[in-house]
């Protein structure tokens, strides 16, 4: 049976009494959906957590078992193109069986994939094909993520509800380094620690399939073939797509090159001679500052200034990196770098659904993310041709350029926009509307 033949079976009535596994998911979950942000914040904060008591200092675990240099910046050249382009499979996903099967199967596998990358970890390459792998089945529930937390909550409260998730994320890059570099790496090896990432990630997933609702009703219809000529329209098929996939291009790049991306401790490594257990210390404290503009994030006015300030913040701190530094100096930039990174993923994370429409389906989000991938996979690689110095300056130049052209050039008219259709979504949403930062 064709694709058009199964859609207009799709649309056929049928008996208010049988309803599919997936309907009856959505109608259980449709009183409460709001409870799945607590629930996918805090399992997030507890996930991350284990996995950045190693993860800042996998570069270095991958030098110290043979990897070069170039080696180490192709796995995460690879890490930034795999982890992007499958965010578009993943949006479709999403949109056909629901994002609590996609985000809850993903996190079994991902401790499936954990278990492997241990079983692997005494040679570099097998460390970096299960970190590659890792990092796609990140990409694969990314879309979900943003999709279930902006349905979750009304228009109103969107802000708030990604400033608790932010505030979990920063939470956990704190605890994360700080745990791994005074507790973990000094008494465990890479196996043992690799191994209780993979049970903690099987029993997230489990528990997400358990308790995670559905915040959209599910039709239960084939998706259209993936085109080219349907992705092309989900990149640029309005105005605010052309520059959702600009904006997720020049915001994806600088993080791939600074705070994402191996350069940092490679860097900081060589230059100021700082041994691997500082680094994973440094990455945790440089997070408080993170932790500091999430409980802010409530006095946001304006998004696109925000994202501006974040990146501008972010570039300032990714250049001072770029020069030797005694501790003081590197604790600073630290903070000064997470702070800004932050301030940037709180403002970013709101203007991409906004950008997307409030009812885009979730491939329209996986095709920008997919694009701004490919961006950051190209940066990674040339970058890491030309050494870490010039990636973090590289990268502080990209964030300057989006954020001026964010604040000079982009989306004035979406924005006032973005305003009405706030204050005019429910009569109880009438001060997000006076608030134009609420957005």
């Amino acid at each position: 049976m064709g694709w058009r033949a199964r859609q207009q079976a799709s649309d056929r009535p049928r008996s208010p009494w049988r309803r599919s596994g997936r309907d009856r998911s959505a109608a259980k979950g449709a009183p409460t959906p709001a409870r799945n942000v607590p629930l996918i914040s805090v399992t997030a904060g507890f996930a991350t957590t284990w996995y950045l008591t190693w993860s800042p200092v996998l570069p270095l675990l991958l030098g110290s078992r043979g990897a070069s240099p170039a080696a180490i910046a192709a796995t995460f050249a690879l890490v930034n193109l795999c982890g992007a382009l499958i965010q578009y499979v993943g949006g479709r996903l999403a949109d056909r069986v629901g994002v609590r099967r996609v985000i809850g199967w993903t996190g079994v596998a991902l401790g499936c994939t954990w278990f492997a990358m241990a079983a692997a970890s005494g040679d570099w390459l097998g460390l970096a094909v299960f970190y590659v792998l890792g990092n796609t089945l990140f990409g694969l529930q990314a879309t979900a993520f943003v999709t279930v937390i902006s349905d979750s909550v009304p228009i109103g409260r969107r802000l708030r509800a990604f400033s608790f998730y932010q505030f979990w994320s920063a939470a956990s890059f704190v605890a994360g380094p700080l745990a791994g570099g005074l507790l973990l790496l000094p008494r465990l090896a890479p196996p043992v620690y690799l191994g209780l990432t993979g049970l903690v990630y099987l029993s997230v997933g489990i528990v997400r399939l358990a308790f995670l609702r559905e915040p959209r009703q599910l039709t239960g219809r084939p998706n259209p073939p993936a085109t080219p000529r349907r992705i092309l329209a989900a990149l640029a098929g309005s105005a605010e797509r052309r520059e959702l996939a600009a904006l997720s291009a020049g915001v994806t790049l600088a993080f791939a090159l600074t705070v994402n991306g191996p350069f940092i401790p490679l860097t900081v490594h060589v230059l100021d001679g700082i041994p691997p257990r500082v680094v994973e210390i440094l990455f945790g404290v440089g997070p408080v500052g993170a932790l500091a503009v999430s409980l802010a994030a409530r006095l946001v006015r304006s998004h696109r200034r925000t994202l501006a300030w974040g990146l501008a913040i972010l570039a300032l701190a990714a250049a001072a990196l770029a020069l030797p530094l005694g501790m003081v100096g590197l604790a600073a930039a630290f903070l000064l770098a997470f702070a800004g990174f932050q301030l940037t993923s709180v403002a970013f994370a709101v203007l991409r659904v906004r950008l997307a429409g409030e009812d885009a389906p979730g491939e329209v989000l996986g095709a920008s993310s997919a694009m701004a991938g490919t961006a950051a996979f190209l940066g990674v690689a040339v970058a890491g041709a030309a050494g870490g110095r010039v990636a973090l300056l590289a990268g502080a130049a990209i964030a300057v350029a989006t954020g001026v052209w964010q604040v000079r050039g982009a989306g004035r008219a979406l924005t006032q926009d973005m305003v009405v259709d706030a204050g005019a979504s429910s009569q109880g949403q009438m001060a997000a509307a006076g608030r134009p930062g609420e957005l």
